[in-house]
């Protein structure tokens, strides 16, 4: 499904480009590259875009994670998690 979204906002120029977003906000880049997608992050660059998309953008990351956990404990637990993922598949091919 989200193939079929980038190309879409790519013809149209309005796919987030994480390169031209860190220049503006780079704390907002980080929370893209490893948050989940929303519709606002089309509404940051390209034709329609918008101040109160980058607001939305910042203020929607707050209300999904509270401050009681904090981003690079979060970002290293996926970093960890897709680590185990890809080693446990390694082997298991390895082992054949």
């Amino acid at each position: 499904m989200y193939e079929t979204v980038d190309v879409v906002a790519d013809e149209i120029g309005v796919k987030p480009i994480i390169s031209l977003i860190i220049l503006r906000s780079p704390l907002l880049a980080y929370k893209i590259y490893y948050g989940p997608g929303i519709p606002a992050h089309y509404r940051l660059l390209g034709p329609g875009a918008t101040d109160e998309a980058w607001q939305y953008s910042h203020d929607y990351y707050d209300r999904l994670f509270p401050d009681d956990i904090p981003w690079k404990l979060r970002c290293l637990w996926k970093v960890m998690g897709g680590c185990l993922i890809a080693g446990l598949l390694y082997f298991k091919y390895m082992l054949k």
